[in-house]
């Protein structure tokens, strides 16, 4: 996939005193392969000009120099506890991730967690705030199970990486990509009855009968411009990869992608793969006969993923 960049820089000035204070962020945005128009723009009633990706983009702009939080470094590994974060769209091996990295020796990994009452959402005002929550939950169970390697995996942590980037540049983030079109199929099954990917007022009116919200809705970003729901959650696939891209580009010792579920049944990959998680020889070892070869899991959702 061939991907443009556009660099937009900000610039505020303050001034007084006699003396000005400038402060400068550039962030990268990834042109992704179609303009999306933005949730915001329809509330906001203004004119929908193309965007490339739907509501909250600043908030998932990459920031560079001063601004951008510091990556992995050879210190890291000396850290008591390790913390690894598994992302993916979700229908994409999640569940049979979050089974590996617990079947590691002193680990403790969750799925999907709910953290002060509520899982994660796509937009929120307090994405900082949740962060810490989450690394202190983390913290916590990793302490009262003598865990050295912590963590959780759910897709909606993507909306989360400057966050906890910021919190802790030693995380690493193992993320799971599934084919575009078994990720489709897969939510189509999956999510009968709902539609999380469009704002309602758009496809309440087509599909007046049969969708309700759940508690998943808010946890997922909504494209606008799609015309159903099958076309929605295509682009939910389009726009999650690309930014996994651009972090990857800016953060190669903090992430790894991995085809699933190839990565599953595969054991060179697999032993890869969590070697470069900094589990043990042994430890993996042990683990494999329990892993390799596990059937991708296709339940509704909330009950895998």
């Amino acid at each position: 996939m061939v991907r443009r960049t556009q660099v937009v820089l900000l610039v505020t000035v303050a001034a007084g005193l006699g003396f000005g204070v400038g402060f400068v962020l550039i962030a990268l945005r990834a042109k992704g392969p179609a303009a999306y128009k933005t949730q915001a723009d329809v509330d906001a009633g203004k004119a929908m000009a193309p965007r490339t990706w739907p509501q909250g983009l600043d908030d998932h702009a990459i920031p560079i120099g001063a601004a951008r939080p510091k990556g992995y470094s050879p210190t890291c590994g000396q850290k008591p506890q390790n913390i690894i974060v598994g992302l993916g769209t979700g229908r994409c091996g999640t569940v049979t991730l979050t089974a590996a990295l617990n079947g590691q020796q002193a680990s403790v990994f969750t799925h999907e967690q709910v953290v002060q009452g509520s899982r994660f959402s796509w937009e929120s005002g307090q994405k900082a705030s949740r962060v810490k929550q989450q690394l202190a939950l983390w913290k916590k169970q990793a302490t009262q199970s003598g865990a050295r390697f912590v963590g959780g995996v759910y897709y909606a942590y993507l909306a989360y990486l400057k966050e906890f980037l910021a919190a802790d540049p030693c995380i690493r983030f193992v993320v799971l990509k599934r084919d575009r079109a078994a990720v489709v199929a897969s939510y189509m099954r999956t999510t009968k009855g709902t539609n999380h990917w469009q704002p309602k007022d758009l496809w309440a009116k087509r599909e007046a009968k049969g969708f309700a919200q759940t508690v998943w809705t808010n946890t997922y970003p909504k494209f606008v411009e799609a015309t159903s729901k099958e076309d929605a959650v295509g682009m939910y696939w389009d726009y999650y990869y690309n930014a996994v891209d651009e972090w990857v580009d800016a953060y190669p010792d903090n992430f790894r992608v991995v085809e699933s579920p190839a990565v599953f049944n595969n054991k060179q990959q697999l032993v890869a793969l969590l070697r470069w998680c900094g589990f043990s020889t042994a430890s993996i070892k042990a683990s494999l006969p329990s892993l390799l070869g596990k059937a991708h899991n296709e339940k509704p959702q909330g009950r895998g993923s």
